[in-house]
């Protein structure tokens, strides 16, 4: 995670085609997509040097600051190894010695700066020397975004670093669309990605991809599968406060082994009810077919057998790097499942676990709580010691693009409310609108928490013992 001496920033920018309703949806990308590894509290402003001075202000020691429409990638892989552009801020800091940090460009005039969709600055260096205007242009004719920052840097004998090569994987800006690319990127923000067929000459290739990766994300969200979880299980690995257990009711979504682990860690007994949720009819489907078909061994050939009952053409496996069941490393596959059984103790640990899950009552709800949790409240009963676990249903690609961050703000209210209502002594796993983790929590507790604390996209609340990353 990063350090809380960071703050993330975001600049205000007008849309590039003049439409107000382009410009909220470019911050709203800027933000959900910062918010894949970033949990704290985002600065905004309507310039660099706002944010920054906020900064300041609140004792922060780094600011990363983005201008609307600058998005941060970052994929899935199956070598866990490739870093991050967490990573790589957390070395910058801690090499030190500069002001700014940014990909630095020419300009027409022969000079350079500092490219103003995104640096990462030094806030105290900043501040001692004197909060440095970040660009100028009425000074120098041959000035570019960022040349106070580069002056202000080189006379003080501070490095401005050129971090370019490694933004440049990792990003993109969208809000330096000319007007025409800029109108034709509305088209499919919200519901109109359903509509973009790709190969579109006037696109940049890299936001081509990017726009395809997404469709694939919407579109196919209602067969989507699983079958390993992107979440770690370091939130489930303890009891929460106020659980005795066994877990009466295991309410989750249908994904991965961590229902499993939650289980596992909370214990179960031959009374334990299990309800899956989930708004992909293929998911429910594979949980249904691993309790009926699978004996806990072997997961890497279960999933030859998956793949040939549910072919690709019915159900949309996530996998990494963007493979699909035909063009998957089959080594990937084994080494996934050894790291698997590596938190389980071993095949034998697993295997004893999945006997004992299989002879359990099992219910499969489909339902998107995101759209309406109603169908999965009918099955929420007012008993003690029992546990939900939602994974980010309200924080996914298909909610970031489809909705608003206000918009899935007041459904993730009402989610919380009503399941306080249904069950107030539910303990809560999750991620909220922000991503943030919850846990070590009920839902009642959680509630009042969440309906007090004034807390938005830019103000997240901390409700947990435990903060995961995806």
């Amino acid at each position: 995670m990063y350090s809380e001496a960071v703050a993330f920033g975001i600049v205000a920018a007008p849309s590039p085609a003049g439409d107000p309703a382009l410009a909220a949806k470019l911050r709203d990308l800027t933000i959900s997509w910062s918010r894949y590894d970033y949990r704290g509290r985002i600065l905004e402003a309507a310039a660099i040097e706002g944010v920054l001075e906020q900064a300041v202000e609140l004792g922060y020691r780094w600011c990363l600051v983005q201008r609307a429409g600058h998005v941060i990638l970052e994929d899935w892989h199956a070598d866990a190894s490739r870093e991050r552009l967490e990573q790589w801020v957390s070395r910058w800091i801690g090499e030190g010695d500069f002001l700014a940090l940014g990909a630095v460009i020419p300009d027409d005039g022969g000079g350079s700066g500092l490219d103003d969709q995104c640096l990462l600055v030094d806030v105290s260096r900043y501040h001692d020397l004197g909060c440095p205007a970040f660009g100028d242009s009425c000074a120098r004719t041959d000035s570019v975004a960022g040349w106070n920052f580069v002056e202000t840097s080189l006379r003080n004998g501070l490095p401005v670093r050129d971090i370019g090569p490694v933004l440049d994987e990792r990003r993109l800006s969208l809000g330096r669309l000319s007007p025409p690319e800029a109108q034709r990127l509305g088209d499919y923000l919200g519901s109109g990605i359903r509509d973009y067929a790709g190969g579109e000459t006037w696109l940049d290739p890299r936001v081509g991809v990017f726009l395809s990766e997404v469709q694939g994300q919407v579109v196919n969200s209602d067969r989507g599968v699983f079958l390993w979880n992107l979440e770690p299980y370091d939130d489930v690995r303890t009891r929460p406060r106020g659980f005795e257990g066994p877990i009466s009711t295991l309410y989750s979504v249908a994904s991965g082994f961590k229902p499993n682990m939650i289980l596992e860690s909370l214990g179960f007994d031959h009374m334990t009810r299990v309800v899956f949720f989930d708004y992909s009819t293929k998911a429910l489907e594979v949980k249904r077919l691993l309790l009926e078909e699978w004996d806990g061994r072997d997961f890497p050939a279960f999933t030859r057998h998956l793949f040939r009952a549910l072919p690709s053409y019915e159900a949309h496996y996530h996998l990494w790097d963007g493979a699909t069941p035909d063009t998957l490393d089959e080594r990937a596959t084994v080494d996934a499942w050894e790291r698997e059984l590596q938190l389980w103790g071993g095949e034998r640990a697993f295997e004893h676990h999945w006997s004992q899950y299989r002879r359990l009552r099992h219910e499969f709800v489909q339902c998107n709580v995101l759209e309406d949790p109603t169908p999965l409240l009918r099955h929420v009963e007012p008993e003690e010691d029992a546990v939900i676990w939602w994974s980010n249903a309200f924080f996914t690609v298909w909610g970031n693009w489809l909705l608003d961050v206000g918009e899935r703000q007041r459904a993730y209210e009402r989610w919380v409310e009503a399941l306080a209502e249904r069950n107030p002594d539910l303990f809560l796993y999750g991620s909220d609108f922000c991503n943030s983790s919850v846990n070590d929590v009920r839902a009642a507790d959680y509630w009042s928490l969440l309906r007090n604390a004034g807390c938005d996209e830019l103000v997240p609340l901390a409700a947990n013992a435990c903060e995961i990353r995806f």
